[in-house]
């Protein structure tokens, strides 16, 4: 099967893979891979297509086509990634990222305040000026703004905050902050009522034990008139018994 004249060295197991890899992926292993004159049986034969069926079936089909699949899962990832990006500079504010539909309940609208209000250029030529200006030529805030910008930080840029949402977010927060009376106000209520339903309960225990304690002590007053009684019939009849003799 391996002829060295023909290019198809075996010596060693790295040396077979490297050929039959070799000829099985790019050129035709049908006329390398042949049964040799002397060993032409049916048998021989066999073993060669089950191995050729083998190697068309691992290599040509599973192999290709996860390696095919995983090529396309990588691709379909970055365009998502893209897609999502793109989703993200059209929907939204690069600066303080809030969403294009907030800005409909204003006068001016989403693209005025990402044109003018939040322009990244304009952020990005004030970050240019901070880099060309010496310190000692700073005024307050381009000095923090520097410190910040020099610490990797971005706390000084309007993350979640707009001036023109600044009344809609104060009417939004006064409204939680409603909300949030609402449900104290109601948990209030249902603990006073578990706790009048606890009193009830504790003062209906408490009478059921009165009434116990009283039941208990008509029996006793009850046994006790009944055993009077019956110690002064018994003296009665003796009585009588004693003036009869």
């Amino acid at each position: 099967m391996f002829n060295r004249d023909e290019e198809m060295y075996c010596e060693t197991l790295l040396e077979c893979s490297i050929a039959v890899f070799r000829y099985g992926l790019i050129g035709n292993y049908d006329d390398k891979f042949t049964t040799i004159d002397n060993y032409k049986t049916f048998a021989n034969w066999s073993a060669l297509g089950a191995f050729q069926i083998a190697f068309n079936v691992l290599v040509s089909v599973i192999l290709l086509n996860v390696v095919f699949g995983i090529i396309v899962d990588t691709f379909s990832e970055i365009r998502n990634k893209k897609w999502d990006a793109e989703r993200d500079m059209r929907d939204s504010c690069f600066l303080c990222s809030r969403d294009s539909f907030e800005f409909d309940r204003t006068k001016t609208g989403f693209l005025y305040h990402v044109g003018k209000e939040h322009n990244m250029w304009d952020y990005i030529q004030y970050f240019v000026y901070l880099n060309d200006t010496r310190s000692k030529h700073y005024f307050a805030l381009d000095l923090y703004a520097f410190r910040e910008l020099k610490a990797d930080s971005i706390d000084f840029l309007p993350l979640d905050r707009a001036l023109c949402l600044s009344n809609f977010d104060e009417e939004g927060s006064d409204s939680r902050i409603d909300q949030v009376l609402a449900n104290v106000t109601l948990i209030r209520e249902r603990q006073k009522k578990q706790a009048i339903k606890a009193r009830l309960r504790e003062e209906d225990e408490r009478m059921l034990m009165f009434q116990k304690i009283f039941m208990d002590y008509k029996k006793a007053i009850d046994l006790e008139s009944v055993q009077t009684e019956s110690i002064d019939v018994a003296m009665s009849e003796s009585i009588i018994t004693d003036s009869e003799v």
